[in-house]
Parts: structure tokens; sequence; C-alpha cells
């Protein structure tokens, strides 16, 4: 395992996904996809915490059962890859890719559906009723008269029958959040309050985003303050990122519901507007029963209005869940963004650190997709193309067993490297500003690019996309 990413996406998605870049051999590789519809995946992260410099607690932090999904297809040259006598008896052909997971206990918590009729009960009742199969920390419901009678007709999951009965009256005054983890499953509403969670006594954290110049913004890992019952988080403002919408504004900047009765409210947004903006009107059809629920969308148009995003090395992840209370602080001059936000998304990554400098196995960079990339060769025989890569596999392989024979020899690993060529692969960290960024994908993500430096350089660039926008779209 290369690295491992958990993404939590509050309020788009109601699971975790997980991706992992793995390392496997071929032959296991064409095994799982053959059987992806059967087999499963078990994953286990540990949370080690020390206390003093020494391992005090070693506890799961997660452990399930999970479905896989894999973008590969099946290797339809197994029988070049395992020609040769030596790949037969080693276990050499391997290759690099990314695997996704989510935990079927998650996904049968989700798949529960219901058909019945509740009288005399109210939404939270109803709610806790669809819910009683999971753990749960539900917010106290804003709107929760008592109904003579509710149906609840059959829906695909347990997330659309809690969206079918918001739809019949509004929990909160802010959008619900619905979220299946791996330990509980969360209802909240968007207004950033609190919500406890038995057991837990810290239940705010505190975000300080501080001057790029300023020591504090370059401390690890996170302070525990037990007298204000919170949890400090210094960041640099470098590894922070604003995005403030100038969309909405320009299409209403109010919304307005009118039901079926002619009952009207209209509710002004508290978004960013320009000088020059034009007051304009979003009318909605709202339901006799539902009037409330023009408060959960202009609700959704003010807290759409800011993000921030930011990034924080060496902090136990764990404590970052939906229901606690988020405060960021600014330095000077940047105080207009203080306040209190909640938790839109969370994405923990893990990366391996070796332990050894060197295990003695060499690894080296597929050339297939290279070729499948490369302008000159797309018009070789097929022929052509099956000899390249058999002479290139025994270059490979009479380089590392070259180096191997020098390392016996007693020649240090710097030495014995100069034998390898340059598919050999290498484990590098790169950090950079966005501009260099920038200018890094204008030379790489280019067609002329050396074609194994455009299979680094484009899923790169999409990341850069997902997460920037359209600084990078052009």
């Amino acid at each position: 395992i290369r690295s491992v990413i958990i993404d939590k996406d509050y309020s788009s998605n109601n699971l975790p996904v997980i991706f992992m870049n793995i390392t496997l051999q071929k032959d296991l590789l064409d095994h799982m996809i053959h059987n992806s519809q059967k087999n499963t995946m078990v994953l286990t992260i540990y949370k080690y915490i020390y206390r003093e410099g020494k391992l005090s607690t070693k506890v799961k932090y997660i452990h399930s059962e999970m479905a896989y999904f894999i973008q590969e297809d099946l290797n339809y040259r197994a029988s070049l890859d395992y020609a040769s006598e030596e790949n037969k008896e080693k276990d050499t052909i391997t290759k690099n890719l990314n695997i996704g997971l989510m935990s079927i206990a998650n996904m049968n918590n989700n798949k529960k559906t219901y058909n019945c009729i509740l009288r005399n009960t109210t939404m939270m009742n109803a709610v806790h009723y669809c819910t009683s199969h999971m753990n749960m920390i539900i917010e106290r419901f804003h709107y929760n008269d008592t109904l003579r009678e509710l149906l609840i007709s059959p829906q695909s999951s347990v997330a659309a029958t809690i969206k079918y009965l918001n739809n019949i009256k509004v929990f909160y005054k802010t959008p619900y959040r619905f979220f299946i983890d791996f330990d509980c499953g969360y209802l909240l509403s968007s207004s950033g309050t609190s919500v406890p969670r038995k057991g837990e006594s810290i239940n705010t954290i505190l975000i300080v985003i501080r001057d790029p110049l300023n020591e504090q913004a370059m401390e690890e890992g996170m302070i525990t303050n037990n007298k204000t019952k919170n949890y400090q988080i210094d960041v640099s403002a470098a590894d922070t990122m604003v995005y403030e919408n100038r969309i909405t504004e320009k299409v209403y900047t109010s919304v307005a519901g009118i039901s079926e009765s002619g009952q009207t409210k209209s509710i002004d947004l508290n978004i960013n507007k320009s000088s020059y903006s034009n007051a304009k009107t979003e009318i909605i059809r709202t339901p006799v029963s539902n009037p409330n629920l023009i408060e959960n969308i202009s609700a959704s148009n003010n807290q759409s209005s800011s993000h921030i995003t930011l990034n924080k090395m060496d902090v136990d992840a764990s404590i970052f869940t939906p229901n606690k209370r988020y405060v960021i602080r600014n330095y000077d001059g940047h105080k207009d963004r203080n306040g209190d936000f909640i938790l839109v998304r969370k994405r923990e990554l893990y990366l391996f650190e070796s332990e050894d400098k060197f295990d003695g196995n060499v690894k080296f960079l597929d050339i297939e997709g290279g070729i499948q990339m490369d302008d000159c060769m797309c018009n070789l025989e097929g022929a052509n193309i099956v000899a390249i890569i058999m002479l290139w596999h025994k270059a490979m392989q009479q380089s590392e067993d070259n180096y191997k024979e020098l390392i016996s020899l007693g020649a240090s690993p710097q030495i014995a490297r100069s034998v390898l060529p340059s598919s050999t692969a290498s484990t590098i960290v790169i950090t950079a500003n966005l501009r260099e960024w920038h200018h890094f994908f204008e030379l790489r993500a280019d067609r002329h690019a050396h074609p194994q430096m455009q299979e680094v350089a484009y899923p790169l660039l999409v990341d850069f996309i997902y997460k920037y926008g359209e600084t990078f779209k052009r």
C-alpha cells in the first residue's frame, strides 16, 4: 500500500469512500478483477496514541469488510509477461494502480426500506424508527409537530427515506445532513451547533489561521485544551484557500415560496453582493404542508457563499466529526472571515513511509501505458510492439541482476545504482506553490511531453482541477 485516502463528503454523499494506491502482482490483480462481484477485502487501520514519547494506546480506527472497485481491465498479455523462465519463478510482474473501497456494513445499513403507516407520531419518532438499526447521533428537530397519520412509502435506501420525510415536513431551519460513518450515523442541521456524543468531553474545534511567517503556523499537531474544552489547531494561511460564491447574486438575491393555497413567504439571501447588484427573486412552489422548506433553500444559498479549505499534517483525524462546532479565527487583515463554520468535507491522507532505506528489490515503471500515449508508436504493427515489450523486459531483468551482483560484491547502493536505467521507479516528494504547479502542467500535461511523464501529470492535473477549479482548467 503506497497511500490511503479516506473521503467523507458530508454534504453530497451519505457514505465514506476509500481510495488506495497499491502495487499488486498482475496475476492477483486479474483474480480480483475476475471476482470483483463476489470477493471482498478487509481493511484495518490502527490509531496509535503516544504520551510523553511512548506508545500509550493502540486502537482500531477502522475495521470493516469492504467491497472494492477497480478501473482496470484484465491483463491480456499475461503469456507475454511470464514468457521468460525468470518471471515464471519470481513474483516480479507487478502493477501500480488505484482501488476504491466502500464498507459493506455501511451499505447494508443504508439498504433498509420501510412501508408503513405511523399514527399520532412526530417526525423525530419516525426518523428514530427508520434508523433504529444503527448507532445514531441526531440533532433535536426544530419542527417536530405531532402528525395524526404519516405514510412512509418504500424508498431505495435509508438516505432516500430521510429525504422523503424531510420533503413532507422539514426537520430544521437549515438543510439537514445525513451521513453513515464507520462507527455511527449522523443526522444534523447545517447550523453548526455541536451535538455532543456520549463520552465526548470536548465538542469544539478552534482553527487559528496564522500569517505564513508566524512560527506558530508551522507547529505540527494540535493542542487539547481541557480548560476551555476545545481542540486548537494552528494553520498557515499558505495552507488555506478561500472560495467566495459570486455567481448566485447575479441570478437572484432573495427566494420566495408560494403554496398551492396562495400563501407566500420571502427571504433575502445573506450572500456576497456587489455594489451594482439588483434585487432579483427566485420563486419556488412549496407544499401547503411544508411551508418552512423555503428556509432550507435560503439557508443553503447563504452557506454556499463562502468556503474555506485547509490542509494540516499530523493531527488526529478522528476528532473531526460533523457533530462538532468549528470556530475559525484569522490573523489581522482577514478577521472578516472569523466565525462559526460547518464541516462540509474531510479527506484523510495516509502515506507509506518505509523504515528501511532499501529492501533489495528493484521496481521499474511499466512502458505499456507510455506506448499507448506515444504518437510515434501508434502506427506500429502489433508484432513489433510485442517484440519491443519483450526486449524491454529482458533489459530490465538484466539491469536488476547486474545491480544485485554489484551489491553482493560490496558496492554501495549509490554506485550500484548507476547501472539501472531511467525506467527505475523512485519515490519523490515535491512541494511547490500554485504558480509553479501551473508551469509544471503546461510542460508535462502536454502531448509533446515524455509519455511516462504524461502518465504522471494528467491524473495529477485532474486532482488539481477538482480541488482548485478554474485556476487549472485551461
